[in-house]
């Protein structure tokens, strides 16, 4: 499986791991089935871990039409509040367009990328109501 995600019912809690190849269409998927998810409740911490991604082929187009699923599902679950684990220089810089284009696009999210896991779930868990 190239991506799957839990969820923390407990601490409102999105653990997603992308393995392998990343693609647009992957990239879609994971973030509908997070929207569909009907045990998410607003306000969730997600961490998202791009470690084991061998290649990368998520285009610009892709990044734009999940950010804008982002705004549609608000309505749903709210702003959520992500961080992205983008260990390599090819993979953060995504994340960082993925981060304008949310900014740009007046997401209700909060996305910030990190290149190392510690410092993501430090982060993560300072944010929001109670720590992780």
């Amino acid at each position: 499986m190239p991506a799957e995600y839990e969820y923390d019912s407990e601490r409102n809690l999105i653990t997603a791991r992308f393995l392998d190849v990343v693609t647009d269409e992957e990239l879609r998927d994971l973030a509908t089935a997070i929207a569909d998810d009907t045990r998410i409740t607003p306000g969730a911490r997600e961490i998202v871990d791009l470690r084991k991604i061998g290649k990368v082929k998520v285009t610009a187009t892709g990044l734009r039409h999940v950010a804008a699923m982002d705004k549609r599902n608000f309505e749903r679950i709210g702003g959520q509040i992500i961080a992205v684990v983008a260990p390599t220089e090819l993979l953060f810089g995504m994340v960082r367009m993925y981060q304008m284009i949310s900014e740009l696009n007046r997401s209700p999210s909060t996305v910030k990328a990190f290149r190392e896991y510690d410092a993501a779930w430090e982060w993560l868990s300072a944010q929001g109501d109670k720590p992780l």
